[in-house]
């Protein structure tokens, strides 16, 4: 049940890592990022070990990690030339801003499915050592993953700037 009341907030904070990527506010981006995963880790250790909630303690922190990182996000958006909802609202706008999005979408739902379907496909067929050492090949490879990852977090804005203005000479 929590973690579906959490889905509206993840889907927020994705969408405001999209917005601090789009503008190329990096450090912000880096910043909301790692204190989710600080954040996440305290709670998880405080929740699973010191409280014994278990996997209930798990979730717990999931949620809660999301949502004050998604609150300290909300929070540091710098408002000064922003517009009241009503006088912004441009049907046009909302439509390019989702179609810039939906990449990012359609790249992590494939991604997730392409992971959970090798996990099990690795869990059904493999012995338990030939899981373990699949299990530590993908955390190097995860990790390796990592510097591209970051790249194109990167890049992926610059690009679609130049898109944009290729497309308007």
């Amino acid at each position: 049940f929590l973690i579906i009341i959490g889905i509206p907030f993840e889907f927020l904070f994705l969408n405001y890592s999209y917005l601090f990527i789009a503008s190329e506010s990096f450090t912000i981006y880096n910043r909301i990022n790692l204190s989710r995963a600080i954040i996440n880790l305290i709670l998880i250790l405080t929740f699973v070990l010191s409280l014994d909630f278990g996997l209930l303690g798990v979730a717990i922190a999931k949620f809660l990690s999301t949502l004050i990182t998604f609150l300290y996000a909300l929070s540091i958006i710098d408002r000064t030339n922003w517009m009241s909802l009503s006088k912004r609202w441009n049907r046009k706008t909302n439509m390019l801003i989702l179609n810039y999005a939906k990449n990012f979408y359609v790249i992590g739902l494939l991604g997730h499915i392409q992971e959970l379907t090798l996990k099990t496909l690795s869990a059904t067929f493999l012995t338990s050592s030939n899981l373990a050492f699949f299990s530590q090949g993908e955390a190097s490879a995860k990790l390796l993953n990592r510097i591209p990852d970051s790249l194109f977090v990167i890049i992926y804005p610059r690009i679609s700037k130049l898109s944009k203005e290729d497309s308007s000479e």
